[in-house]
């Protein structure tokens, strides 16, 4: 006997199979949306290892990981054009001269 699916079985086995595949590319869903630092990495992780539930939950937390810190480091540059003292003293010394 020949069995088929009648239409609104079809339906629901379509729906289940997005379902499926929006589960197993969540964690690349989640990057993309989130504009994650490495989205790339997730995709990759995700899309080779996600069939591995530990791939899956790697790719996940990389989604939801922000940009790495970097410790920036302050840069002090000191230029001295005059000493103020020096060109009052000079000021003072011409003016008493006179």
């Amino acid at each position: 006997m020949e069995e088929t699916l009648t239409a609104a079985e079809a339906i629901g086995a379509f729906f289940a199979l997005f379902v499926v595949i929006g589960i197993y590319l969540l964690p690349t869903i989640v990057a993309l949306c989130r504009r994650a630092y490495y989205s790339v990495a997730t995709t990759v992780i995700n899309v080779f290892f996600g069939w591995t539930f530990f791939g899956w939950v790697l790719a996940l937390l990389l989604a939801c990981m922000n940009e790495p810190r970097r410790n920036n480091q302050q840069i002090v540059i000191t230029q001295v054009v005059g000493d103020k003292n020096t060109t009052n003293r000079h000021k003072q010394k011409d003016e008493q001269d006179d």
